[in-house]
Formats: C-alpha cells, sequence, structure tokens
C-alpha cells in the first residue's frame, strides 16, 4: 500500500528558494515560515519511484492522519463478518459478483482520489471486499476433488503471494523506474 510506504520511507524533496531548486527535509517545508513554497520530490533520489507519485499532497499530514486511512483497510477487513454467512445462504456466484464491481471500485478510488476522505472510503471498501479472495478459495475447493482441494488452494495462494513479491524485488532491485 502506498500509504504504508509514504509513512516509513518519505521522499526527499526539493524547494524552489532563489530562483533554484534546494533540498529542503519535510519539516522545513511544512513550517509556518515557508507557507506556499513551491516544492517537488527530488527525482534522482533512490526513495523516488516514477509514476509511483501521489497527486493528493500528504507531505505536511502527520502521521496520525495519513495512519487513519490505512487503518481504514483493516475497519473494512472486519466488516466483513458482517456479510461471512451471506455466500453459503444466497450462493458464491451471487457474492463475487457484488465483491468483485466492489472491489475494482475501490482499487480505483484508492489510487485516484483526490481528498483524504476518498482514499479513506476507498481504502474501506477494499477491506470489505477482500472477503472476496475467501470465497474464490471455497469455490476452488468445492469444485475440486477432495484430495486436490488443499493442493488448489496452496497453488492460488503461492501466485498471489508471488506477484507481490516479484514486483517489490523487481522494483528494489531491477528498476524503479518500471512505470
Amino acid at each position: 500500500m502506498y500509504l504504508f510506504g509514504y509513512l516509513t520511507n518519505p521522499l526527499d524533496y526539493e524547494a524552489f528558494q532563489d530562483e533554484v531548486w534546494k533540498p529542503m527535509d519535510r519539516e522545513e517545508i511544512c513550517s509556518p515560515a515557508n507557507l506556499g513554497i513551491l516544492y517537488r520530490p527530488i527525482l534522482s533520489s533512490p526513495k523516488y519511484m516514477k509514476g509511483f507519485f501521489s497527486q493528493l499532497d500528504m507531505v505536511c499530514w502527520s502521521k496520525e492522519q495519513i495512519s487513519i486511512i490505512v487503518q481504514m483497510f483493516f475497519f473494512g477487513i472486519a466488516l466483513t463478518l458482517l456479510y461471512l454467512p451471506l455466500p453459503d445462504k444466497y450462493g458464491r456466484k451471487l457474492a463475487l459478483l457484488f465483491l468483485s464491481p466492489a472491489l475494482a471500485l475501490s482499487f480505483s478510488m484508492a489510487l485516484y482520489g483526490q481528498n483524504s476522505w476518498v482514499k479513506a472510503i476507498g481504502y474501506l471498501i477494499n477491506g470489505a471486499a477482500s472477503g472476496r479472495y475467501s470465497v474464490c478459495l471455497s469455490m476452488c475447493i468445492e469444485s475440486s476433488e477432495s484430495k486436490y482441494g488443499a493442493l488448489a488452494s496452496t497453488i492460488i495462494f503461492a501466485i498471489d503471494v508471488s506477484s507481490f513479491f516479484l514486483t517489490c524485488v523487481f522494483l528494489r532491485f531491477v528498476s524503479s523506474d518500471a512505470f
């Protein structure tokens, strides 16, 4: 999640002062003396990943403000407990038909939201719609022969986890300008 990275590995910045761009840390940018100063991330910094910079200006937000948005995802996961029995009652296909578009909507809101509330609601929906994964696994186990159900779900998890792992390895060791 982008916001976790923003909390743990803040970007390096430069500000426009005296007709030149000068390195400036977050505290200086956010100080009352520099209110309204023009700044940008340093593109040559090893912390910067091309295409991975949010248009939502969070530089002067406190860690608590950013953490609230991140916590919305986990609150959404807790909400899955409310509808957990519904796929068994109404069918897994119906659950997937409802949760898949909700998940797509949440990705769009979290990625492209231009204010904190849109991003927070996007993360909330994302967490709540993540129950879709357990529905998929249940369908996979039920549609497989009993002796292969566990193997099939393990393969699905391995592929899912490996995509995140390989993306992180690529961005860290191959090219941070992949996007």
